[in-house]
C-alpha cells in the first residue's frame, strides 16, 4: 500500500553528485508531495520529500560527524532553506504567458514528474529529475 504522502514541500538545492554540481532552484516546479520534509545542511545543501521508506520520519535535527545537518518536519513547505538565493528565487516573479496547447501539456508533464515517482527512485535520483 502507498502512503498517502500528504505533506507538500520543496525539492532543490546544491547537490552534487558523482562531482558533478547540480543547482535545484527553489521554485514552484519544484514542489512534490511526501509523507514529511527533509533539509540538508552542508557542503550541498539541499531539500528534499521524504518518505516512510528512507528511515524516521521523526520531527528533529541531527548531526553526525563527517556528514550534513539533516533536518525533517511534518508542516507544509517547512523545509524551504532561507538562504538569500534562496528567498530571492522564491519570491522572483514569474512570466505569465498566454495558454497554449504546448505550455498546458509541459505544465502537465512537469507536474506529473514531480508528483509521481517510480518506486525505485532513490533520493539523489529524485533531486535530479527537473
Amino acid at each position: 500500500m502507498l502512503p498517502d504522502l500528504a505533506v507538500s514541500c520543496i525539492e532543490c538545492g546544491n547537490v552534487t553528485i558523482a562531482n558533478h554540481s547540480l543547482r535545484v532552484p527553489c521554485a514552484e516546479r519544484h514542489i512534490c508531495r511526501g509523507d514529511y520534509c527533509v533539509v540538508k545542511r552542508g557542503l550541498d545543501p539541499h531539500t528534499y520529500c521524504g518518505s516512510f521508506w528512507e528511515g524516521t520520519n521523526e520531527e528533529r535535527c541531527s548531526k553526525q560527524p563527517g556528514e550534513a545537518e539533516q533536518c525533517v518536519c511534518k508542516n507544509d513547505m517547512c523545509n524551504v532553506m532561507l538562504s538569500p538565493e534562496a528567498m530571492q528565487e522564491m519570491l522572483r516573479p514569474t512570466t505569465t504567458l498566454a495558454p497554449t496547447t504546448t505550455t498546458y501539456i509541459t505544465t502537465l508533464l512537469t507536474t506529473s514528474e514531480a508528483l509521481v515517482l517510480p518506486l525505485t527512485t532513490t533520493t539523489s535520483e529524485c533531486l535530479v529529475r527537473f
